[in-house]
């Protein structure tokens, strides 16, 4: 959230000294012009994507972006990477993922989550709550991620012990 110092013109709209401007990543993110389908639960899209950084702006964009940006992203696909390779994760059935707004979105009541030695299986859990607003889950081919997504060579596998 920015305090305006200065008339401006954002779009059809006149900002004037004092007014408040907050940048939705909400919004921004949904922007069909540069992600179709935004409302699809489509991973496979940033395959080939590289969306303007201030289309697609996670730790911000432009003199205020988080000091942080490289590091948060490379611990983030790190992270998931390890997990992915090691544990199968689903939704608890039957869970209802209601979002919260904050700063940033988040489930309301958690993300109650069943966690399984990886196996190499996906499968669809159904859920209820405010979350089919944002985004739809419900794609028919819901089996493609077995090919789109696939798993690191090491899943599946046992370990050796060290």
């Amino acid at each position: 959230m920015r305090r305006v110092r200065r008339e401006a013109a954002l779009g059809p709209v006149k900002a004037r000294p004092g007014d408040f401007v907050v940048v939705s990543h909400y919004a921004t993110h949904r922007d069909p012009a540069v992600f179709p389908d935004p409302d699809q639960f489509r991973p496979e899209r940033w395959f080939d994507s590289t969306p303007d950084p201030f289309a697609y702006a996670p730790f911000g964009a432009g003199p205020r972006t988080c000091v942080a940006r490289s590091l948060g992203a490379v611990t983030i696909n790190l992270i998931v990477a390890m997990i992915v390779e090691r544990y199968r994760l689903r939704v608890a059935p039957p869970s209802r993922l209601d979002r919260s707004h904050r700063v940033s979105m988040a489930p309301k009541h958690g993300m109650p989550m069943v966690v399984r030695p990886q196996d190499g299986r996906f499968e669809a859990v159904p859920i209820t709550g405010n979350v089919h607003q944002m985004v739809d889950l419900t794609r028919p081919d819901a089996t493609i991620h077995r090919d789109i997504l696939p798993l690191p060579a090491a899943a599946g596998r046992k370990r050796r012990a060290a």
